[in-house]
């Protein structure tokens, strides 16, 4: 019944593709926000995004960029996977 007089779509916050999973799941038609930030709380990652933070150290700060940029691409797969489907951007 509510869809039926809703006038409002419904996003999540998803930072990680589990987001994005459970957002579906309880029926987000998309993602309103994503910290990409967030993606590197997990401790394993966590390490990556503090070599980023060079302290006039370049080579440290450019390997840390490095590791974390295929976790971060295979998240946003993984996260626009879930999404298939879904609005792409917002609609006013």
């Amino acid at each position: 019944m509510g869809d039926a007089v809703r006038t409002m779509k419904v996003r999540a916050n998803a930072d990680t593709p589990l987001d994005a999973r459970t957002a579906r799941r309880f029926g987000a038609e998309g993602i309103g926000l994503c910290r990409t930030e967030h993606m590197f709380f997990d401790e394993e990652r966590i390490r990556a995004v503090r070599e980023m933070n060079p302290r006039g150290r370049r080579r440290v700060a450019r390997e840390g960029a490095r590791e974390a940029l295929p976790v971060q691409k295979q998240d946003f797969v993984e996260i626009f996977r879930e999404m298939k489907g879904c609005p792409s951007r917002s609609v006013s």
